[in-house]
């Protein structure tokens, strides 16, 4: 489907959206206070979703043909109805993937709900060591997160282990070295995520400076390979969105639902300009099907007849002119690149090299 066709389907109600993706954030309880959090969790003034619209939003899960959904927070754990929640996501069929900061495992309860509810975990760590870690997390955090996950390992946790790094002005010097961490541990992969310029990060973390950025990426993406003896397998930045190319007659969201109940069309969206609404006065599939969804697709399409550099370029229609949610955060702007734009080129050729050899 052309652009300005799905432009007007949009508002004639010609292209249904739904969701491929859901990410709850249930609370903004934390027991610890990092310095790059976007969320600005653990600042004295709590917020936990209700529960009920939490059901509600897991049965529309299930209803658009969800597999899983991610749980986070602040830190998940500390919802008071987490038990209920991972509950409910068993009696629905839902798989789930708890993100966690790994340092709350002391009190046996937590631990006991997980080999309950065998949830994947995503452990956060943000440098290789204490020094570099403990930096953005606080004293100690790096030793408690590494004994958390080794205690998986004792007890033969049997789903998927993943280990997440920031990418900053802290791990830019030892981002690295986390794959040699990650295999020692045995988690089964190691992915490197983007800063998000908002909340705490605004004062206290630096992105990687412009000029480094390119070539980082670069570097995880192609150079830094698990060795084949390694447990950890999967190394890289997650890059092409599939928002950013929509040709058909349905478009799927990666909705994020906040500790406040704003819903964001993705998971990289948080400033308020872009919410499309709140569960706590609308139902999850009401608001996916509202204006101010729609407005925000438009705004996607739209974005591409004003994105000049992207004009002359044969990669255009396959990555969507970027990511939009990046170039707000970075730059205040839909209508910039989003600073990823030769990587994704290279990645495009080396998909089709690899297409053509495969044929």
């Amino acid at each position: 489907m052309l652009e300005m066709e799905c432009l007007q389907g949009l508002f004639s109600k010609t292209i249904n959206i739904t969701m491929e993706k859901l990410y709850i954030e249930l609370t903004n309880r934390c027991n610890l206070k990092c310095a790059h959090c976007y969320n600005d969790s653990n600042n004295g003034i709590c917020f936990d979703l209700p529960f009920d619209n939490i059901t509600d939003m897991l049965e529309y899960a299930k209803e658009c043909k969800l597999k899983s959904i991610a749980l986070s927070g602040g830190e998940a754990l500390l919802y008071p109805h987490i038990s209920d929640v991972f509950e409910k996501c068993k009696e629905l069929e839902l798989d789930v993937l708890l993100l966690t900061n790994g340092t709350y495992f002391e009190n046996e309860k937590y631990f006991n709900i997980l080999f309950k509810y065998l949830p994947d975990i995503q452990v956060s760590l943000d440098g290789p060591d204490a020094n570099s870690n403990d930096k953005i997390r606080g004293s100690g955090n790096f030793e408690r997160a590494i004994s958390f996950i080794k205690r998986l390992k004792k007890y033969n946790y049997p789903r998927r282990i993943t280990v997440n790094t920031v990418l900053n002005e802290h791990t830019v010097h030892v981002y690295r070295d986390m794959l040699t961490v990650c295999s020692s541990l045995g988690v089964d992969e190691l992915t490197y995520s983007f800063l998000t310029m908002a909340g705490r990060a605004k004062s206290n973390v630096l992105p990687i400076a412009d000029s480094d950025f390119y070539n980082v990426v670069k570097d995880i993406n192609t150079n830094i390979k698990p060795n084949p003896d390694n447990k950890c397998q999967g190394v890289g930045v997650n890059h092409l969105c599939s928002l950013t190319s929509v040709h058909d007659s349905i478009i799927k969201l990666q909705p994020k639902v906040t500790f406040k109940g704003e819903v964001f069309p993705c998971q990289m969206q948080h400033n308020s300009e872009y919410m499309i609404g709140n569960i706590n006065t609308h139902t999850l599939k009401q608001i996916l099907d509202s204006n101010d969804a729609r407005r925000f697709l438009a705004l996607m399409f739209l974005r591409k007849y004003y994105m000049k550099e992207c004009n002359a370029c044969l990669f255009k229609s396959i990555c969507g002119r970027g990511c939009m949610a990046k170039s707000i955060n970075d730059c205040g702007n839909p209508f910039v690149v989003d600073g990823c734009c030769q990587f994704y080129k290279e990645l495009i050729v080396v998909d089709i090299l690899k297409r053509l050899t495969y044929n």
